[in-house]
């Protein structure tokens, strides 16, 4: 029994044995440069812009014409021409300026998506220190109650107690082999979702504490919110660049142009010469060129929206990180210290206390420990959600 409890309890050192244990911060990092999602999407990224780039300054393929004619007398004339079309000057220009402004409009959402994902990170991670943390607690509850039975055992063999109190000390410690399996479940779990974020690969991290998180005065965070949102950037910075691709739609009707070289054999002799053409744009872009500025009003909504949701989400974090605090400030008062259990146990051996008593309070002293570390971790998980625009 007190195997199964020790590797319950152990559950964090035993998946991360053999590597040297990584800071928080450190972690984070290592999953940054590992997450496929990631890598997939700055490959992504860059595959657009080098096709933007070609497209914005492609020319059409030069044509090569050959012709040859008979007459009715046996004469002949035969012409070959090489020719290039271009198109109206300033469209290249305004193509590959709306193409720069899409790779920076990407740039952001990269930076969105890693925000997002270091902010996964953290809150796995908090869910990983929140269980050790209930772990260590609830090993410590379960040695003292364990003691506790031995001396109990020690009584009935000796007539002293009865067989009752063996029971009750029994089902309490079943029940605490209960919770701790679960709490180590949670542990379990968090540090799955920090190896699916690190590309299927364990960490062997930290768990013992959470990080430093500051709070500041709610304005501050909205100031945060509105200034930082890379979702906000990047919405902003994908209109403006289909306002510059509608432009260079708009450049892209202009007449184009083709030069070509002419040589030319009629009558013995040969010609050499030139040609120029003028394309009209008699089939219009205009449906272009309002798909465009369509998609730049799509993406200052999306903007707008990302803006209006963040700004939701840092008020509902503040609120709860307040009450939070506060809750904490009140339990200061009333939580019991660590050495509490041991009191009781030496109670029960004076005879100052009975079984149940000593369950009732040790109980208490339980639920009331697990009450403060649930509102730390809930103060956690606000304070990451705060912090998440913040440039420090």
């Amino acid at each position: 029994m007190k195997k199964a409890l020790a590797l319950a309890i152990a559950v964090l050192a035993t998946a991360t044995a053999g590597a040297r244990t990584l800071s928080q911060a450190e972690a984070i990092d290592t999953i940054i440069s590992n997450n496929t999602r990631l890598k997939a999407l700055r490959a992504n990224f860059e595959a657009d812009y080098q096709s933007d780039m070609y497209e914005a300054r492609r020319l059409a393929n030069p044509e090569v014409e050959f012709e040859h004619l008979w007459g009715v007398e046996g004469d002949k004339k035969w012409n070959i021409g090489v020719s290039q079309s271009f198109d109206w000057p300033g469209a290249y220009g305004k193509r590959t300026r709306a193409a720069e402004s899409r790779r920076r409009a990407w740039a952001y959402r990269y930076d969105a998506e890693e925000l997002s994902l270091r902010t996964s990170a953290k809150e796995a991670f908090a869910m990983g220190v929140y269980a050790a943390r209930r772990l260590e607690l609830l090993g410590r509850v379960y040695a003292n109650m364990d003691s506790l039975r031995s001396y109990i055992t020690a009584g009935y063999r000796d007539g002293q107690l009865t067989i009752l109190d063996v029971k009750k000390i029994e089902l309490e410690l079943y029940s605490l082999r209960s919770r701790i399996a679960d709490v180590s479940d949670e542990s379990s779990l968090a540090q799955s979702e920090l190896a699916a974020l690190n590309n299927g690969i364990p960490l062997a991290a930290d768990f013992a504490a959470y990080p430093a998180e500051p709070m500041y005065e709610l304005a501050q965070y909205l100031e945060y919110a509105r200034t930082n949102n890379p979702d906000v950037i990047a919405g902003n910075a994908l209109a403006h660049s289909a306002e510059l691709e509608a432009d260079a739609v708009s450049a892209s009707r202009m007449p184009g142009f083709t030069l070509a070289y002419r040589h030319a054999y009629e009558e013995m002799q040969h010609f050499n010469g030139f040609a120029v053409g003028v394309s009209l744009p008699v089939f219009s872009r205009s449906r272009a060129v309002k798909a465009a500025t369509l998609r730049a009003n799509a993406s200052r909504f999306d903007a707008a929206q990302a803006d209006a949701s963040a700004r939701s989400a840092v008020m509902a974090a503040y609120s709860t990180a307040e009450k939070r605090r506060n809750t904490l400030s009140e339990l200061n008062d009333v939580t019991l210290d660590e050495s509490y259990p041991r009191l009781l146990l030496m109670a029960y051996k004076g005879g100052q206390i009975n079984v149940i008593t000593y369950i009732q309070e040790l109980n208490y002293y339980l639920n009331a420990r697990e009450v403060r570390l649930n509102a730390e971790y809930r103060l956690r998980l606000a304070l990451i959600t705060l912090n998440k625009y913040n440039p420090a």
